[in-house]
């Protein structure tokens, strides 16, 4: 399966003249193989001039037809950035966006005004008539909160929508302060403010395919996903169902990379919410990653960290991306092959990679969140620590502190009922709410804040039947000088008999000042693990260390989990592919990508028992399957295949 890459070329930066892009298309194709070009016009420098006049439209179509013809004999297929949408310039006539306090943007027009939707989706028509494109995606600051701020449009179209839904009397100034008050008042009404948001794309997106359908119905419209998506009551799926119409399927190109440079530990981070879209986000649905790395070279990314996150999105089920492969400058060639060469390399790779996952599940331990609170604080120690993750159901839980607080009761009752892992944060959530009878303890203050923030030497120490054989038992303490960022150490107490004591919060003399980590059967059979340090932000040494690795992966198979992982080496980013299908002659699919830059020797992979005895194969070069490097060990494999800094290694689990 190959996947689909949709290569932008600039129409409007720097003069590019009709050849200057035509000379850029044919290298990439003749080069790289690439023959889907994304041509990016009208140029966004209009947000500084005003909404741009029919000619200027006229202009760039024209230049788009010429190119268009020039590549189309090469077997080059041509589709429409649509490079400006709601921050276009303000259109004379029309409502620009206004904030809570009353003022207003001075380049975004707001997409409830009939005056402005109307003449967008005109132009937009307009232009697709004359220039046939395979397809228009729109650029990715379709959203009311890339104008506004994350309060959004207070202008008198959406407060007259907003009092209409919901029979009140808002003025901005009432509304804003309503929004503001930190209130659960104010919470229920956010949401009902954020649907309304929401509700305004969705309704210049209608008017986009409306204008499309009267002459081009056959042209797919998709959306450039904007990261505040989810802050606008999850609209991706509602955008790109009005885009595409009742003729299409909807497609969006998902956000989740790294500007100014990518930062490796981050990439299980950036990929989370792009799995939480493409397992939550309902099919029929094509989902295309944000392979663009921002500026684009290699002062700030290299061509090996493309890979490594493009190979991840792949492994989660992408089929293909808006792959921005040059700086959109005058000379574009300047510094062309740095991704451009990298894809070539790894197409054959791609195409199988992305064959099998279309016929998969990723699984792994389910991190359960909202993506409207940001990346879940678990993706990065879950991942670093060698576990896959999912954020489907699942055998255990990483539970956000969050969610958590704001959870049904029946969805609390749910999670507790099976293997579940929560950090302070999130426990202390649940047993403010009740919980705590569930967890087997209370969670009280920061021990941290106390004196103990003065004891260098204090320690976290695992008890002696849980150190798994090794002779190792002592961590840093969470309140241990951590440059990267710290924890909290949020006091446990035991409260219900049958709940055990893992590790000890411990002074330098040994004295124990609390309990560490916990794990308790509760009455629900649920297997509760409690860690009493904090996860967000939570860089340190406390944390991250081989020995918190194997009393972590320990308890996961404590809870029921059933998941490859990457054992006693850190940074080994495991993402796990399951067939969907019982009749698949393999048990799963590993992506691993080595996220440190040493290469590790020979590790061990754990596999769940019925795997064991199962044939070992690696992708080569070519994307075929050979044998691997690996020999069987207790409880999985060793595997000697060299796994390289930004160079993913895929294994294949074949059944005997």
């Amino acid at each position: 399966m190959r996947p689909e890459m949709m290569i932008p070329v600039t129409l409007g930066m720097d003069e590019i003249t009709t050849e200057d892009a035509i000379r850029v298309i044919l290298r990439q194709h003749e080069r790289y193989g690439f023959d889907h070009f994304i041509m990016e016009c009208p140029y966004g420098g209009c947000r500084s001039t005003g909404f741009p006049a029919p000619e200027e439209w006229d202009f760039y179509a024209q230049k788009y037809v010429q190119v268009r013809d020039a590549v189309a004999p090469y077997g080059i297929r041509c589709g429409w950035w649509l490079a400006i949408t709601i921050k276009s310039g303000l259109l004379e006539g029309a409502t620009p966006i206004t904030r809570a306090d009353g003022t207003t943007s001075p380049i975004a027009n707001c997409p409830m005004d009939p005056a402005f939707r109307k003449r967008f989706a005109a132009e937009t028509a307009r232009f697709a008539k004359t220039t046939k494109p395979t397809l228009i995606i729109t650029e990715d600051d379709y959203s009311i909160n890339a104008a506004a701020g994350k309060q959004g449009c207070f202008c008198k179209y959406h407060i007259q929508e907003f009092n209409r839904r919901h029979g009140t009397s808002f003025t901005r100034e009432t509304l804003a302060e309503a929004l503001s008050a930190g209130t659960p008042e104010a919470a229920e009404l956010e949401k009902k403010w954020r649907t309304l948001k929401k509700d305004s794309l969705v309704l210049l997106a209608s008017d986009m395919r409306r204008a499309l359908d009267e002459e081009s119905p056959e042209i797919l419209l998709g959306y450039m996903q904007a990261g505040n998506s989810y802050l606008e009551d999850h609209a991706t799926y509602d955008i790109a169902k009005a885009m595409a119409g009742p003729r299409h399927t909807p497609f969006a190109r998902i956000f989740g990379t790294f500007y100014a440079g990518t930062v490796p530990y981050e990439i299980p981070v950036k990929l989370s919410r792009c799995l939480w879209a493409r397992q939550n986000i309902p099919e029929p649905f094509t989902f295309f990653h944000e392979s663009d790395t921002f500026p684009h070279t290699r002062w700030f990314n290299s061509g090996s960290a493309m890979n490594t996150l493009m190979a991840g999105a792949y492994s989660m089920g992408f089929v293909g991306s808006t792959f921005q492969t040059q700086q959109l400058l005058d000379d574009p060639d300047e510094e062309s092959d740095t991704y451009g060469l990298m894809y070539r390399r790894e197409r054959k790779r791609f195409e199988t990679l992305c064959d099998v996952a279309s016929r998969c599940r990723v699984y792994g331990a389910r991190l359960l969140f909202d993506p409207a609170d940001g990346a879940p604080y678990w993706s990065a120690p879950t991942a670093r620590m060698g576990g896959p993750y999912t954020t489907l159901d699942s055998s255990v839980t990483f539970w956000e502190a969050k969610h958590a607080a704001r959870a049904s009761d029946a969805e609390v009752r749910k999670v507790l009922s099976g293997g579940v892992v929560l950090d302070g944060e999130a426990a202390k959530a649940l047993c403010k709410r009740g919980y705590g009878q569930y967890l087997g303890v209370d969670v009280g203050e920061d021990v941290s804040a106390s004196n103990l923030q003065y004891d260098i030497g204090a320690r976290e120490v695992i008890r002696e039947p849980y150190l798994g054989g090794s002779k190792a038992r002592t961590m840093p303490a969470a309140h241990i000088h951590a440059p990267g960022g710290k924890g909290m150490q949020l006091r446990l107490t035991v409260t219900e008999s049958g709940c055990e004591v893992l590790t000890d919060i411990c002074t330098y003399r040994f004295e124990t000042v609390c309990a560490g980590m916990t794990r308790f059967v509760n009455s629900l059979s649920g297997r509760v693990v409690v860690m009493g340090e904090t996860v967000a932000k939570n860089r340190s040494q406390s944390l991250l260390n081989f020995r918190r690795q194997r009393l972590l992966q320990s308890q996961i198979l404590w809870c029921g989990g059933d998941f490859v992982m990457a054992r006693n080496v850190p940074d080994i980013f495991v993402i796990e592919n399951r067939p969907t299908s019982e009749d698949a002659d393999f048990y799963a699919m590993l992506t691993l990508e080595n996220l440190c830059d040493d290469t590790p020797a020979p590790f061990e992979l754990y596999l769940p028992e019925a795997w064991r005895s199962c044939r070992v194969c690696v992708m080569d070069a070519e994307g075929a399957w050979r044998d691997a490097a690996a020999e069987p060990t207790a409880e999985g494999i060793l595997l000697r295949e060299e796994v390289a800094h930004f160079q993913p290694v895929y294994l294949l689990l074949k059944k005997a």
